[in-house]
């Protein structure tokens, strides 16, 4: 069976380093990661911007949700 690895972060209170070791980091332990990041649309500007760079390149074994109730429209979220 394929194991997946859950990670969630509150968008209000991530900090880009700590959110970043985790959408690079390969687990030993599961083919996949999760990342889940509720209030996306509280994310800080910095963080935001590296998440719209990291679309361009996303790690392949890595799966990112972004939850939120609304997203901005000026955004590559959107």
């Amino acid at each position: 069976s394929k194991e997946l690895a859950l990670t969630i972060f509150d968008g209000a209170q991530v900090e880009d380093r700590e959110l970043f070791e985790k959408l690079y980091y390969r687990s030993f332990f599961a083919e996949a990661r999760l990342i889940w990041i509720q209030q996306a649309d509280k994310l800080k500007k910095a963080v935001q911007e590296k998440l719209e760079n990291y679309f361009q390149r996303p790690t392949p074994h890595v799966r990112l949700l972004l939850s939120a109730p609304t997203l901005a429209k000026n955004t590559l979220f959107y």
